[in-house]
């Protein structure tokens, strides 16, 4: 029968520290608003283990996730492909990665990040027990919309995966969300878990049991056209207003004994893109910034003004791109954990909402969600309209047209063979 624990330890960096996610964020952070975590979920099953580790932080890619879960596998003594390793991706906590366009990471806490880690592994572990689990999945646009449009409203879906003892009582419960934490804006320079860290204080208040976060396919969903302001006030109320639902949700859901788990993991390489010569980089720069500098002059509103500011930004990442694609890890890892009828996908990018709605749809199982920021970090997966269109996250992304619909592909694959093994 399953067995699950859980454990979880604050990762509250020493100040000053860089924070991630904005390119024109100026200065390190000088404050702390509310402290960061990480959170384990230990899964056991008929012989199988499988541990996610979820991290208020940007994003980890190779280089630093790696060895943490290489120690975590030796400390638990599992295999090295069932250690998931996931970050809530918010914009105002540091981050590890390679290239410091998004902000400089400290060695000195990426150790101390590292000890916790393995040190919530081990201890989830050791407080392993019978339980019961319950899935429950609907879509709710209260916090994240499309952040391309303000006419779309996206693929946004809130999927719980709970975890509750043989008697009933609540254990913990796995949050997915598919939403960008950018309720705050670069010029924000406090330490904070936003909007998810928000959503566990507030269930943590109202509810019994553990909570954990982890991100879906917010590659093109942010709280852009729902935020009214760029603020911890209102941080807090979108954070509220996701935790209500997720509370509403747990008092009606049921829960099974589950005999088995079953997990596959499987790596792709995408073709990247050819990018343009230097020249027309530079050309898209200077026509992007005059574009930006002429609706602020028309008194453009501050979503118009970070649409075209995106822009700027996605000209200036391909440059960087230009640079150092041969450099980048270009590998696609997917996983996939199925427990009774519902599954999780777990993916190292951003993905657009709508292909991995397509795959929830189509699933083999009867609730699919969809996580992302898992095992590396190599940016996002736009689908073709969007390429079609332009905008950052196409300009941003390293491979070519057909990424979103290759990881469709390939997700649905995946949970296919999962389900074949899990009969």
């Amino acid at each position: 029968m399953l067995e699950f624990g859980f454990s979880k330890a604050c990762i509250t960096p020493q100040l000053p520290i860089a924070l991630g996610g904005y390119a024109d964020r100026e200065g390190e952070a000088t404050g702390v608003h509310d402290d960061l975590y990480v959170r384990a979920s230990y899964l056991q099953a008929d012989g199988k283990q499988c541990i996610l580790l979820a991290f208020d932080l940007l994003m980890m890619d190779d280089a630093y996730y790696q060895p943490i879960q290489k120690e975590i596998a030796e400390a638990l003594r599992i295999s090295i492909e069932n250690v998931l390793i996931a970050t809530t991706h918010s914009h105002s906590a540091p981050l590890f990665i390679r290239q410091d366009t998004f902000g400089k990471v400290s060695e000195r806490y990426f150790q101390q990040v590292k000890e916790a880690a393995v040190l919530v592994a081990v201890t989830a572990l050791s407080q392993k027990q019978l339980v019961k689990t319950g899935w429950s999945q609907k879509k709710f646009s209260g916090v994240g919309r499309s952040r391309r449009s303000g006419d779309r409203e996206g693929d946004v879906v809130l999927t719980l995966l709970s975890f509750v003892d043989l008697e009933e009582k609540p254990v913990a419960t796995i949050i997915n969300y598919n939403c960008h934490p950018t309720v705050l804006s670069a010029a924000n320079r406090e330490v904070s878990a936003e909007y998810p860290g928000a959503v566990i204080r507030a269930l943590e208040e109202s509810h019994s049991g553990e909570f954990l976060f982890v991100n879906g396919a917010a590659g093109d969903v942010s709280t852009r056209f729902v935020r009214r302001e760029q603020s911890f006030k209102e941080m807090e109320r979108l954070g509220k207003l996701l935790a209500d639902e997720v509370g509403e949700t747990l008092e009606k859901l049921e829960y099974h004994k589950e005999e088995d788990f079953s997990i596959l993991s499987r790596e792709i390489t995408p073709e990247v893109k050819t990018l343009p010569a230097l020249d027309t980089l530079n050309q898209m720069i200077r026509e992007a910034s005059e574009k930006e500098e002429q609706l602020k002059q028309a008194g453009a509103d501050a979503a118009q003004l970070r649409l075209v500011h995106t822009q700027l930004q996605g000209a200036q990442v391909q440059k960087m791109l230009s640079q150092e694609l041969d450099e980048l890890d270009n590998i696609v890892r997917v996983t996939t954990i199925s427990i009774g009828d519902g599954a999780l996908m777990f993916v190292n990018g951003e993905w657009f909402s709508g292909p991995a709605a397509r795959v929830m749809e189509g699933s083999p199982y009867a609730i699919t969600g969809i996580v992302g920021y898992t095992n590396g970090i190599v940016g996002y997966f736009p689908d073709q309209l969007a390429f079609e269109e332009g905008g950052y996250e196409a300009l941003s992304c390293r491979f070519a047209p057909g990424i979103a619909e290759a990881v469709e592909k390939e997700g649905r694959s995946l949970l296919e063979a999962c389900n074949t093994l899990s009969e």
